[in-house]
């Protein structure tokens, strides 16, 4: 479960922990010159990531509270990834996205992107994990082998579902 970022955003936690976060460069991410460690383990037959140095974390938590601590980091992420994801756009000419992963379980970050200028529609596949993956390559491999675009249906409601129809119901 995560933390929700529902706190004031102080420049001065905002402006500590941005030292530690990557920065988007272009359409890609550049390390930042004090990164948090990054380790590694294995949990029920998957690789997990964990910060191995979070003092840093905590000594802000304990500053400034676990919810303002939690809005800079929304407010980094929020930031980056729609740098990145306007580079992207500008180097492909496109102005239309389809996300996966657990980075795009966030709303307010989908929200963020949403409103991007050169963004016309976004499309969020509902599932972050492995199957998110397989999804995007069988959507490839479909296009390669037909050079047919298919497009994912609305989830929850279907390829056919019609809306004068459903008023009927």
């Amino acid at each position: 479960m995560n933390l929700a970022s529902f706190g004031n955003t102080p420049t001065k936690a905002y402006n500590i922990l941005k030292k530690y976060c990557p920065s988007a460069k272009g359409s890609k991410f550049t390390k930042s010159k004090k990164p948090l460690k990054v380790d590694s383990t294995i949990i029920n037959n998957h690789q997990r990531y964990f910060f191995a140095n979070l003092g840093v974390v905590y000594a802000l938590v304990k500053k400034f509270s676990q919810k303002d601590v939690a809005a800079a980091a929304q407010r980094i992420v929020e930031e980056e990834l729609s740098a990145l994801v306007e580079s992207a756009l500008d180097d492909t000419n496109v102005d239309r996205l389809c996300l996966s992963g657990e980075i795009f379980m966030n709303i307010k970050i989908n929200k963020k992107l949403r409103e991007l200028k050169k963004v016309k529609d976004i499309f969020v596949y509902p599932n972050p994990g492995e199957p998110s993956a397989a999804m995007g390559a069988a959507y490839e491999a479909g296009f390669k082998l037909t050079n047919h675009k298919y497009y994912p249906c609305d989830i929850k409601l279907g390829l056919n579902f019609q809306i004068h129809k459903s008023k009927q119901l």
